[in-house]
């Protein structure tokens, strides 16, 4: 797994997924189009617990119900983060 990987957007047609993992043979993804507010510490410090979770549990589908067209998203935080992603990318390209 690459440390810059933030996941992969895709799904079936007319249906979007943000898929996080794979279990077998089966993709495990969110909806993308689900929002939740920003969260904004109060002036005790304190955070809205339940910001931090899902509205709706992770969902599965067979990876064979995918559709091929799916774009890959990844962060790099700083050169030395890039540097590491593109050798990594190497790797498994080569």
């Amino acid at each position: 797994m690459m440390p810059q990987s933030l996941g992969v957007i895709g799904g079936k047609p007319n249906s979007a997924h943000y898929f996080i993992g794979y279990v077998g043979e089966e993709l495990i993804y969110l909806d993308p189009h689900t929002t939740q507010p920003a969260v904004e510490p109060s002036d005790s410090g304190c955070l809205p617990d339940e910001s931090f979770h899902c509205q709706h549990p992770p969902c599965r589908m067979s990876i064979a119900e995918l559709d091929p067209s799916i774009a890959v998203g990844f962060f790099c935080n700083t050169e030395a983060d890039f540097n590491d992603w593109c050798q990594q990318i190497k790797k498994v390209c080569i």
